[in-house]
């Protein structure tokens, strides 16, 4: 138990670095909405590579030397335990840092997918997705072609909280329809079975939100996004890894 307490004690910088950078990330992370995607995602991902980077160093400060008598000894290997709870404790960091970006991709944006029936190919449905910000958005569907109709939409709730308004529907052609939605929020979704005079593949969307830096994101763009994340995540891993090893190396030179 003392060698626990010893080893909890030793490893109490690292924590509270760790807690400090994620309190400071997560009280950021709110205020990026008036950013571009991209420099959110940068900024939010420098950040976990500098939470991460101060707590490895935390973690590990190099041998030091101490002297006995004559003789000037250095200290010793880490021990196992601490060794263990160290790395746990960067694989952690690692995690936080690869969601928050992760989350940085959908929390400020919508996510707009198309799913198509595979028992009818002239019937799909189109889902909306909102952000964690009230938003007012157009949703406007278009064939772009004068020989395919829409011989149908049934737009309806589908989220686990009910739409503030019943979304506005305007402009309805055998060609095209404009949905507007206010009040759209987190909890809420919004989607709109239809169906085509042909394959339901060939209906355009376009989402536009009244926020100036919120994108409507299709399922591809999301899944790329979250594909890169997933290299950046484990690359920072690693790095972070073979940092740490470094650092704890028994066989540096001691600091004097």
């Amino acid at each position: 138990m003392p060698k626990i307490w010893d080893t909890l004690n030793e490893m109490w910088p690292g924590v509270a670095t760790l807690l400090g950078a994620a309190s400071s990330a997560l009280l950021a992370f709110r205020n990026l909405v008036d950013m571009p995607l991209n420099i959110r995602l940068a900024m939010v991902g420098g950040t976990g590579i500098v939470m991460v980077a101060l707590l490895v160093v935390a973690l590990s400060p190099p041998p030091e030397r101490r002297r006995a008598g004559y003789i000037w000894t250095s200290s010793g290997r880490p021990s196992v335990p601490g060794i263990i709870l160290k790395v746990v404790l960067i694989l952690a960091a690692c995690s936080l840092a690869m969601f928050l970006v992760r989350e940085t991709v959908t929390y400020h944006n919508l996510v707009l997918s198309q799913h198509f029936n595979a028992d009818d190919p002239q019937s799909g449905e189109v889902q909306l997705q909102p952000s964690h910000f009230v938003t007012a958005v157009t949703l406007t569907f278009d064939t772009h072609q004068p020989d395919v109709q829409i011989l149908g939409v049934e737009p309806r709730d589908c989220g686990e909280e009910r739409l503030a308004q019943r979304p506005d529907m305007k402009d309805l052609s055998d060609f095209s329809v404009t949905f507007y939605l206010t009040k759209f929020r987190a909890a809420q979704k919004f989607c709109i079975p239809y169906r085509l005079s042909e394959k339901a593949d060939q209906l355009h969307l376009v989402a536009t939100p009244d926020l100036p830096d919120v994108e409507a994101l299709s399922d591809e763009r999301v899944a790329a996004y979250y594909k890169l994340i997933w290299y950046f995540g484990g690359i920072l891993c690693l790095l972070a890894l073979l940092f740490f090893l470094y650092r704890c190396s028994w066989f540096q030179a001691p600091r004097s």
